[in-house]
């Protein structure tokens, strides 16, 4: 299974001075809307198990993020609420929001943006979460990258080229039921996912749920959950 999660509502989303630090973290309604959202996530899982007749102690989680806080603190939320030990969030670069200048004002791939970023991400969600921030690709292979600045059409391709190495990925193991990827990303990203699927979902909002399984008869997945939100 894999699931595409969107970030929660950010703070200070209304401030006049939002361009000059996007990376915010949740407000605390952006908080409460990753708790619902993780407590409907555990539900669906276990539905996912009861469904297929599987061992839940045999399910590998993989658990990758954009770099951005708010994606980050939404993904370490939900995960208070799965069945698994792994505390592990891959840092996957394709899932970064579209870097435009008038909104990203840094490079993120500079090394005084990578600075800055430590020290706001790494050890706090340890302490916070009890979860590890590793900063590297989970999926590796992919031919494009994060760039900045970029355009739509590239942003898609970036997705695209995710989502394709994702699913060659998952379907090298006989067993891919038993495997679910976690993406925490932007709400335009999950768009794309959509797009992609042909689930194209309008008025995607904080923290919803798009799942797509891969069946183990065949190669094509399927759609199964379309950007559904959970909080009220």
């Amino acid at each position: 299974m894999l699931v595409f999660l969107s970030e929660g509502e950010p703070s200070e989303q209304t401030d006049f001075l939002l361009n000059q630090d996007p990376d915010l973290k949740l407000s605390g309604k952006g908080e409460e809307q990753a708790k619902q959202t993780g407590q409907a996530l555990k539900q669906i899982i276990n539905e996912h198990i009861n469904s297929q007749k599987l061992n839940p102690k045999e399910l590998v989680f993989v658990f990758m993020s954009s770099q951005n806080i708010r994606c980050i603190e939404t993904l370490a939320i939900v995960m208070q609420y799965l069945p698994t030990e792994n505390k592990k969030i891959y840092i996957q670069n394709q899932l970064s929001d579209l870097q435009l200048p008038h909104l990203y004002r840094q490079e993120p791939l500079k090394e005084h943006y990578q600075i800055n970023q430590d020290k706001k991400i790494l050890g706090k969600f340890s302490k916070l979460y009890g979860v590890e921030i590793w900063k590297q690709n989970f999926i590796k292979g992919i031919n494009i990258e994060l760039k900045y600045p970029e355009d739509q059409v590239y942003c898609r391709a970036r997705v695209g080229s995710f989502l394709i190495q994702t699913q060659k990925y998952a379907n090298a193991f006989t067993n891919k039921n038993h495997y679910i990827y976690i993406c925490a990303t932007h709400l335009g990203v999950q768009e794309i996912v959509l797009d992609h699927y042909d689930g194209k979902c309008k008025n995607i909002d904080y923290c919803s749920l798009t799942t797509i399984c891969f069946p183990e008869n065949w190669q094509n997945p399927k759609l199964t959950l379309k950007a559904k939100t959970f909080w009220k």
